[in-house]
């Protein structure tokens, strides 16, 4: 009998055992898949699918009218001959903690600073700051170049 709830007793101190190696694995694996999408920023719907039409630029969109013709009849309106200049106005971005190089190009593009994620990411590349950028809320001005807005990211001089 003493053999019997001994082994018993065995039994239950190995299951636990292993029962918390697979908890501990799979909190491990768990934590490493949140922080690799975190640093890889992976963008699956980037392009449209095939098939999918792209919807045609109006002439309210595209104000130069570069590849878009006019409807017949209508006269394209004249452009000012000075080009209006805009006033500089500063834009509040706030960058969360933890946030990837990939990750603050969505906000800046977001709040209208820069047109293109890659050129950002190259351009940080370029000048040594993609791995000094920082969190925290800055104050960029809507004018500021590609260059100074990374320097105003890392607070470098």
């Amino acid at each position: 009998m003493k053999k019997i709830i001994n082994f018993i007793k065995d039994f239950f101190y190995e299951i636990t055992d292993y029962a918390l190696i697979i908890i501990v694995v799979v909190v491990i694996g768990l934590i490493l898949i949140w922080r690799f999408n975190v640093l890889f920023d992976i963008d699956l719907n980037k392009d449209p699918m095939e098939g999918e039409d792209i919807p045609p630029i109006s002439q309210e969109e595209n104000p130069t009218g570069s590849g878009v013709e006019s409807p017949e009849g209508e006269e394209p309106e004249e452009e000012p001959e000075e080009p209006t200049q805009e006033e500089p106005e500063q834009i509040l971005v706030e960058i969360p903690s933890g946030t990837s190089a990939q990750g603050i190009a969505d906000i800046l593009i977001s709040r209208g600073l820069i047109d293109n994620k890659d050129e950002f990411i190259q351009k940080a590349i370029e000048l040594g700051l993609d791995t000094q950028l920082k969190s925290g809320d800055f104050l960029i001005e809507n004018t500021a170049t590609m260059e100074e807005i990374l320097k105003i990211i890392s607070r470098s001089n």
